[in-house]
């Protein structure tokens, strides 16, 4: 998918889970653009919401904040 439009943060869980809302600390939080979030929706697909790319924010994360 392409990037476009503003910059926005995104709130990760640490863990799969329903009904509940990612911690608001820093190890939790990624930029995205536009193109990869609910407003670059193509055809009811969210690059974001992709459980398959939520695990490679995840470990992204989990690299960048091995304590967290």
């Amino acid at each position: 998918m392409d990037c476009f439009g503003r910059a926005q943060i995104a709130h990760v869980k640490a863990h799969a889970r329903m009904a509940k809302r990612a911690e608001p600390q820093m190890n939790r939080l990624v930029e995205i653009c536009d193109g990869h979030s609910e407003v670059g929706m193509r055809a009811g697909y969210v690059w974001v919401t992709d459980r398959q790319n939520i695990e490679k924010i995840r470990e992204y994360l989990r690299a960048l904040y091995p304590d967290g």
